[in-house]
C-alpha cells in the first residue's frame, strides 16, 4: 500500500531502465523493447514462435521482503535466445541476479570529517615517512600508509542500540524505502547488461574461483558472481536472504 501510495510504479522503473541501459550496449542499438505479460512456459513457447527477430532476450523480474520486512530482493531471470537456420530460436545464455537492500545505512555510518581527520593523524604517527625511519622502512611505511587512508572513504562506525528491522523502512514516510526502490532497476540493469557484454568474468575465467567479487561500489555493496554463475548485489555486511517474489 505504501508503495502505489507513494506513486512510485516498479514495473515503469524497470522497464525504463532496462531500456536505456540496453540501448547504450552496441548489440542493443536498433531492437524494439516492449513489455508483456506472459505466464507460463506455453504462452512464452508461443510467443517465441510468433515474433520474427533474430534474437529475444526475455526478463522476468521478482520482488519480495522478508517476512519483517528487513530485506528487500529483486530477483531478475534474463535468457538470451537466437534464432538458428531462420527457424526456431534457441538458448544462447541464462542467468539472474541477486539484488538485495538490507537498511544497512541505518545501523552504520561514514567517519564524519573530525573522526576521519582523527584517523588520519594516528596512521601517519603509526607509519612514519620521515627521515627519523630508516630508507627501506620508509617506503614500506608509505606502501601501507598509503592502502590504509584509501580504505577511509569506506570506513563505518557501528551506531549503538540500532535494530535493522522494518521499521526504519517506513520512516520519515518511507524515505529510505523508496530511495531503495528507485536505485534497484538502475542497478540491475547496468549489472545485466556489463554481463550480457562480457564485462564480467566467468567463474572458470577467474584464478581464485572461490572468490568471485567483482566490484565494490556505493561505500561497502558488493556485486559477486556466484560459483553456479548467478550474480548478486548486496552490503558486504547484510544478512543473506532468499525468497520468491511477486513476479512482473
Amino acid at each position: 500500500m505504501l508503495i502505489i501510495e507513494q506513486g512510485i510504479n516498479l514495473k515503469d522503473l524497470l522497464e525504463t531502465s532496462f531500456k536505456n541501459n540496453l540501448e547504450q550496449q552496441d548489440w542493443g542499438k536498433n531492437r524494439s523493447f516492449t513489455s508483456e505479460q506472459i505466464s507460463g512456459e506455453l504462452n512464452k513457447n508461443e510467443y517465441m514462435r510468433s515474433t520474427k527477430e533474430d534474437s529475444l532476450l526475455l526478463i522476468s523480474t521478482k520482488y519480495s521482503m522478508t517476512p519483517d520486512m528487513e530485506v528487500i530482493e529483486f530477483i531478475t531471470e534474463y535468457s538470451l535466445y537466437n534464432k538458428v537456420n531462420g527457424k526456431n530460436h534457441e538458448l544462447a545464455y541464462h542467468n539472474l541476479i541477486i539484488f538485495q537492500s538490507y537498511p544497512h545505512n541505518g545501523s552504520v555510518r561514514l567517519l564524519n570529517s573530525e573522526e576521519r581527520g582523527a584517523e588520519i593523524r594516528r596512521l601517519n604517527e603509526k607509519y612514519p615517512t620521515d627521515s627519523s625511519v630508516p630508507k627501506t622502512l620508509a617506503e614500506r611505511n608509505k606502501a601501507l600508509l598509503n592502502r590504509s587512508l584509501s580504505k577511509l572513504k569506506y570506513r563505518f562506525v557501528e551506531i549503538d542500540n540500532h535494530n535493522p528491522n522494518g521499521n526504519i523502512w517506513l520512516a520519515n514516510q518511507g524515505k529510505l524505502l523508496k530511495e531503495e526502490l528507485k536505485k534497484a532497476p538502475t542497478i540491475i540493469s547496468k549489472v545485466m547488461a556489463k554481463d550480457l557484454s562480457g564485462k564480467y568474468p566467468l567463474p572458470a575465467d577467474q584464478l581464485k574461483p572461490t572468490k568471485h567479487l567483482l566490484e565494490e561500489i556505493d561505500g561497502g555493496m558488493l556485486i559477486k558472481r556466484l560459483p553456479g554463475g548467478q550474480l548478486t548485489y548486496r552490503h558486504k555486511a547484510a544478512p543473506y536472504y532468499h525468497q520468491s517474489g511477486y513476479s512482473f
